[in-house]
């Protein structure tokens, strides 16, 4: 079965993914943080919550995200748990 250019996007841009698994450059929403990470308050505190656009800056452990124009940085573990998707699908 073949799928075109446009429906792969189409399907990248609404489907949701770990923050560890997203490029540089991305601009996204948050959509969920595991409750069992021990840092999820921490998170949230820095304003990594659901609902919150984020750009990822630099994907190399640590990972670098803008999060309303301040600068976070988080290691690979704790973005694997964190789930996002493109933040023009909201």
């Amino acid at each position: 079965m073949s799928v075109s250019i446009r429906s792969r996007n189409l399907l990248k841009s609404t489907a949701s993914q770990s923050l560890s698994a997203r490029a540089a450059g991305d601009y996204l929403e948050v959509l969920s943080i595991d409750p069992e990470l021990s840092c999820a308050a921490r998170l949230r505190e820095l304003c990594i919550l659901e609902g919150q656009h984020i750009r990822l800056i630099r994907r190399h452990d640590p990972l670098l995200l803008d999060v309303s124009g301040s600068l976070v940085a988080i290691d690979l573990e704790t973005a694997a748990r964190i789930e996002v998707r493109d933040a023009s699908c909201s």
